[in-house]
């Protein structure tokens, strides 16, 4: 349950970088990328809400950086979607590496969100 956020935000990662390689799909692995990206944060506070013990000084700041990254990540998306087409963002200086930089550290932070106040002996499940 607890790696579900990292898993969106391996999915927003690969809907962005694989899917947009074929033109047709160009604005679907965007758009995919930018669900992706909201769909973290919004499961990571999913998991808080039902877990109240885990309400904490260290899962709130995870909170707000997720929040924040994946709202970075989702404004990069919509630029690169915003181009319409591989050929329209070729010419892009900074979309993508934005777009990179931001998916990255969102997903760094959702890897730490998993390991944050694990328990040693419990085994993670999805």
């Amino acid at each position: 349950m607890r790696v579900i956020p990292a898993a969106f935000v391996a999915l927003a990662i690969a809907s962005g970088l694989l899917i947009p390689r074929v033109d047709a799909l160009y604005l679907l692995g965007h758009a995919a990328a930018l669900v992706f990206a909201l769909a973290a944060p919004l499961a990571y506070w999913w998991q808080l809400r039902s877990n109240p013990q885990k309400n904490d000084g260290v899962s709130r700041f995870l909170l707000i950086g997720l929040a924040i990254l994946g709202l970075l990540s989702a404004v990069a998306s919509g630029l690169l979607l915003s181009m319409g087409s591989a050929m329209a963002a070729a010419g892009d200086i900074g979309g993508m590496f934005f777009w990179v930089c931001s998916t990255w550290a969102l997903l760094i932070l959702s890897i730490a969100a998993v390991f944050v106040k694990a328990p040693r002996s419990s085994r993670l499940t999805l």
